[in-house]
């Protein structure tokens, strides 16, 4: 029997591929979204999509309560720097040159695939991990697995930071892509990427890295970002600000993006 979920992710596999292969992303990687929307344990998909011509999505990956926080941060952030955005809880209809997933947990190979191919068309994609504040330790285990099955990245157990056994405020350092230090009283996931930038740190301790993924970029948080970016920190609007500049030194036009693709796939 057919589930409504089974059925519905299988459909958001079916036309994230399609779309893909219009935009010439390798065959392989269209393929395996499809195959991930079909599986038992596919999220299933949105019917909010995104507003064509935003500059920047913002997408719902399935999140708990931290949602609203986390969203209302990256909205108010974006609109004081005049960026314009939209909310999609799946579906994804143009070639934003930013795409952030705020408080997302629960993850499956099907939501990690679609961000994958998001970026090889050349989007910048941030990914704000909640699998910090899971509460159930199957949500910390699909994340975990998800993103060790399609992009190498390794999530250790999480870490409070606070209270601290050592004196001073417990700061998240950024090296890239700009230089900065964000208050963080809660809890951060410990990440690793063999073939990736660890771009943050809380003392040695990596906890955000950067892949590049064709002609895009995904930058994956072990902190939480939102609730800084919506009280204010400046520094934490900094860091975003310089994100959205990054996104647009990389995007490029279609057949750009088309010519490109084609040259690294004839390379191979």
């Amino acid at each position: 029997m057919v589930t409504r979920r089974r059925f519905i992710g299988g459909a958001l596999g079916a036309a994230a591929a399609a779309a893909a292969a219009a935009a010439g992303v390798p065959l392989e990687l269209a393929g395996e979204l499809a195959d991930a929307g079909d599986a038992p344990n596919a999220s299933p998909a949105a019917s909010s999509p995104a507003g064509a011509g935003a500059e920047c999505v913002l997408l719902d990956l399935g999140s708990r309560r931290e949602i609203r926080e986390s969203f209302a941060g990256y909205e108010s952030a974006l609109t004081s720097i005049a960026v314009s955005w939209s909310r999609s809880t799946g579906e994804v209809r143009h070639y934003p040159r930013l795409i952030v997933a705020p408080a997302a947990t629960g993850l499956d190979s099907a939501a990690v695939t679609l961000l994958a191919i998001l970026a090889c068309t050349g989007s910048t994609v941030v990914v704000e991990l909640a699998s910090a504040f899971a509460e159930d330790a199957s949500s910390f285990d699909s994340d975990r697995e998800a993103l060790r099955e399609m992009m190498g990245v390794e999530i250790g157990q999480p870490v409070n930071l606070w209270p601290r056994r050592s004196s001073g405020m417990p700061y998240v350092n950024y090296l890239w892509p700009a230089r900065v230090s964000v208050r963080d009283f809660s809890r951060v996931l410990p990440l690793t990427v063999p073939d990736g930038d660890a771009i943050a740190h809380v003392g040695d301790m990596p906890v955000a890295v950067r892949c590049r993924k064709d002609l895009g970029t995904i930058l994956i948080l072990g902190s939480p970002l939102g609730a800084a970016l919506r009280s204010g920190d400046a520094e934490a609007r900094r860091w975003l600000g310089r994100v959205v500049e990054s996104s647009r030194g990389r995007m490029v036009d279609y057949e750009a993006r088309q010519r490109e693709i084609i040259a690294a796939r004839a390379a191979r």
